[in-house]
């Protein structure tokens, strides 16, 4: 018997507001950067300050960290996933990374646990943060990855461009999700400032960016 995949189901409007105001400290930054850029879990806890462009406000990235393994542009094992790609930075996100790294200048790592390395998973981050504020909020938990869905939809939901959205997120040629296309980074104003502008445009009483 064919077992069929449970349709990923984005997190609300109201619930990601909610999930980003009552979370604090690093994770609160957790929070802001993969609603609002749609990384992976892996991409978000391998990023390193030094692929942080705050002056253009763009992230330059450059891996993704799985099972405790680093996985860069010499991987040759995953053919779905482009884990090398240029993400334009929300403008709230651009001050709470500023704020966050004048705190804490020396760091390699963007999140860092308490041994003072990055961590090797999603474990710790699903155990000890994700599921006790969803818990807290009275919020469905419809899995951490969720929150890569959620940027998509709202993206979509405001008119950014398929082709240079599927850029952002980031898949290869191989994946038949892309209709076998890869689709590199291309400047566009209008997508971009969307990107920039992500959490005025999902505020209650913002009007939709164009």
């Amino acid at each position: 018997v064919a077992v069929k995949s449970k349709k990923k189901v984005p997190y609300t409007k109201e619930e990601l507001r909610l999930m980003v105001e009552h979370s604090t400290g690093w994770f609160k930054l957790y929070l802001t950067l993969v609603f609002s850029t749609g990384l992976r879990i892996g991409e978000a806890i391998g990023l390193q300050w030094e692929d942080i462009d705050l002056n253009n406000g763009f992230i330059d990235l450059k891996r993704s960290i799985s099972k405790g393994v680093i996985v860069d542009a010499t991987d040759e094992t995953n053919k779905t996933k482009n884990h090398q790609r240029i993400i334009p930075l929300d403008n709230t996100l651009k001050k709470e990374l500023a704020n966050y790294f004048m705190d804490r200048p020396d760091d390699t790592w963007v999140f860092v646990n308490k041994y003072g390395n990055h961590f090797g998973d999603s474990k710790t981050l699903n155990v000890y943060y994700w599921k006790p504020l969803l818990a807290k909020l009275d919020i469905e938990d419809r899995t951490m990855y969720a929150t890569r869905h959620t940027f998509v939809t709202l993206m979509k939901n405001n008119g950014a461009d398929t082709a240079w959205l599927k850029s952002v997120i980031g898949h290869k040629q191989s994946s038949t999700v892309l209709d076998d296309v890869y689709f590199t980074h291309k400047s566009s104003a209008k997508d971009i400032k969307l990107a920039n502008n992500f959490f005025h445009i999902i505020s209650a009483d913002s009007e939709k960016v164009c």
